[in-house]
């Protein structure tokens, strides 16, 4: 190859690559004071019910403080709200594995999940488009799953208010999936489930 070739060669191959680099994004750099404001914008707009506004402010801090299980938590609750239940499921489960004691993320986690059964029940029931004893059996199991959820969302308010009268807290297995000292219901979405909201 002669050297004008091999230099022109060169000369795009080295013009290839220092595009492809002026491409690649650079990770935005935030001091720990631009973190806590982005993130009190995100809490402002969550309590206001803007989660579309609060939602990439969240991804913002996400990106630099991954385990943090309170805005994870509220990551959550904004993508369920807006009807994203699997990110909303996933946020649930990071904030669980960070800090397994907090109840209002297994609280949601579960709702999630329930729901997420009982909508692949309901596609099955679509999908098999039979009427004989196992089509009416399956109709009986998604009605059972609808009334466990429809139970497992009111029973936190009654159980909230027993606690704030005094009342002792009653736990058994009906409890898996219920939050009784949630009282906050400014997050709770529109759709179906009652996700828990505590701050």
């Amino acid at each position: 190859m002669p050297i004008r070739s091999r230099t022109v060669f060169l000369a795009a191959g080295l013009l290839a690559l220092l595009s492809g680099c002026a491409a690649t994004p650079v990770p935005e750099r935030l001091s720990l004071k631009e973190i806590d404001s982005i993130l009190a914008e995100a809490n402002d707009a969550h309590a206001r019910n803007n989660c579309a506004r609060a939602i990439p402010q969240y991804r913002r801090v996400l990106d630099k403080v991954r385990n943090d299980a309170q805005t994870l938590f509220r990551y959550g609750n904004c993508l369920a709200m807006l009807g994203d239940r699997r990110g909303a499921e996933a946020a649930w489960s990071q904030v669980v594995q960070v800090d397994p004691k907090r109840r209002d993320a297994w609280y949601n986690l579960t709702l999630a999940q329930l729901h997420t059964a009982a909508a692949t029940l309901v596609e099955m029931r679509m999908a098999l488009n039979q009427d004989n004893a196992e089509a009416q059996e399956l109709d009986a199991i998604i009605d059972k799953m609808y009334a466990a959820l429809q139970s497992a969302e009111v029973q936190p308010k009654e159980a909230a208010a027993a606690v704030a009268a005094g009342e002792p807290e009653q736990a058994d297995a009906s409890d898996i999936g219920t939050d009784p000292s949630v009282t906050d219901s400014r997050d709770i979405p529109a759709l179906a489930p009652k996700w828990s909201s505590r701050r």
